[in-house]
């Protein structure tokens, strides 16, 4: 903690900064533009179906990338992974960052969520998620009830990017025509 009681995660005596807010507010902008919200469905061991949501950003730029690295920090107190992806068509790295721990998760969308507009549905779809999940924990219950299906289908619609399914994404790019266009030849 420095002199004048603000620390290196974005608080001062507890409270949010300022800079901290700017911050938190520039990471919602590159989540919007540079990030989506993945929704992955695994099988555990005995059989039961899951879903692991996470939020990914990818960049070309390393400076971004650390400056996004910092601010997931500041607000959730946890390193995020940043995996980089060395292109063989481009002459440039991808620097990835996921974040895929539940409580981390839930503070940042919680955070970004005044400053997010297109991604906006998608972090209220997970954090009202989240609060199901805990509030069935401590009922003792595991399986997802129709809720936390409900909102896990409204979550694919919101971005449909986020959706993946035995490790591929489904994507949202439209196929190449397969009749000739007029005046393209």
């Amino acid at each position: 903690m420095s002199k004048n009681g603000t620390n290196n995660r974005g608080t001062q005596n507890g409270q949010l900064c300022g800079n901290y807010r700017e911050d938190v507010a520039w990471l919602a902008g590159v989540v919007d533009g540079e990030g989506h919200f993945n929704l992955h469905y695994m099988r555990s061991k005995n059989g039961f179906l899951f879903a692991s949501p996470k939020i990914i950003i990818s960049n070309c730029s390393e400076p971004l990338t650390e400056k996004s690295r910092r601010t997931i920090f500041a607000v959730t107190r946890k390193k995020p992974r940043v995996y980089v992806q060395n292109s063989s068509v481009r002459n440039y790295p991808i620097f990835r960052i996921h974040i895929s721990d539940q409580r981390s998760l839930r503070k940042l969308c919680e955070a970004m969520l005044p400053h997010l507009t297109a991604k906006r549905k998608s972090a209220e779809i997970l954090i009202s998620f989240y609060r199901l999940r805990k509030a069935k924990k401590h009922s003792g219950g595991s399986a997802y009830d129709i809720r936390e299906v409900l909102l896990m289908e409204e979550m694919k619609l919101a971005d449909p990017a986020s959706y993946m399914n035995s490790g591929r994404v489904a994507s949202t790019e439209r196929a190449a025509p397969t009749h000739p266009q007029p005046g393209i030849h």
